[in-house]
């Protein structure tokens, strides 16, 4: 038989067990990744790619001031597209940034380096933005002259682009406006017709 004392320990042991369970805090739901970056002129927006655990640190770092990982993401890895509409000076400034604060090139060398991407017409400047590294933007590069973007598979690049309306130059008569103008040609066509006939009439 179980003595007092001992039944009175074991109670209390679960008692501090079912309490710490009702205590323990929610598991914290794990940041997703993004390897996408999107150039949206919808949105009027560009969404670099992140990694979950960045977002993470950030929120963790309370000197930051952060506490939503949509905010971060927001400030830190979205920019306006239009940062990006005179594209040329946005490739040099992209790439001095890169390889200045990145790369620690000296000013000579990222000047270099920085004129050199300003000719690249086929290359969007948020590319660069999103690349961490020259190597990553080598790569991509690489993929570009030799015409397999496809190929490159540091992070996808899609663009959300407003549809193209193609213009159609044949005349449409569906179209009130093209109505109107093929009545005069009727118009046109009967009275030349009719004063034709007269003609012949008069003639003989």
């Amino acid at each position: 038989m179980l003595s007092y004392n001992y039944y009175n320990a074991v109670v209390k042991k679960a008692e501090e067990l079912n309490k710490e369970k009702t205590e323990e805090k929610p598991a914290v739901e794990k940041i997703k990744s993004n390897s996408n970056l999107i150039i949206s002129e919808i949105l009027g927006k560009v969404i670099l790619p992140y990694r979950g655990e960045e977002i993470q640190a950030i929120l963790d770092d309370s000197g930051n001031g952060y506490t939503e990982a949509y905010k971060v993401i927001e400030d830190k890895f979205t920019r306006p597209l239009s940062d990006y509409k005179f594209q040329s000076t946005a490739r040099y400034k992209e790439t001095a940034k890169l390889a200045k604060d990145v790369e620690h090139f000296n000013s000579l060398d990222a000047f270099a380096i920085s004129t050199e991407m300003m000719t690249k017409r086929y290359l969007h400047p948020a590319i660069i933005t999103a690349c961490r590294s020259l190597d990553e933007l080598d790569v991509y590069l690489d993929c570009l002259e030799k015409g397999e973007v496809n190929d490159f598979k540091i992070f996808n690049i899609k663009y959300e682009l407003y549809p193209t309306v193609v213009k159609n130059n044949k005349m449409d008569f569906t179209t009130p406006k093209r109505n109107f103008i093929q009545r005069i040609i009727d118009k046109i066509v009967r009275y030349y017709k009719k004063n034709t006939h007269r003609g012949k009439r008069y003639a003989d």
